[in-house]
């Protein structure tokens, strides 16, 4: 539901790696309900899984 509720919103913001915000962007393509606006917000990870 929570997808749902986010994928027909006016403007997304997602946050850079995250599978939810992956999913989210995805269904406003296929649903075409994408704007220009939507977006990553914030930095991209500085952490690498394989170095830990």
């Amino acid at each position: 539901m929570d997808k749902t509720i986010c994928a027909m919103s006016s403007v997304f913001i997602g946050a850079p790696g995250s599978t939810f915000t992956e999913d989210i962007l995805r269904l406003r393509k296929d649903w075409g309900s994408a704007s220009l606006c939507d977006e990553y917000q914030g930095e991209e990870p500085n952490i690498v899984a394989e170095n830990e």
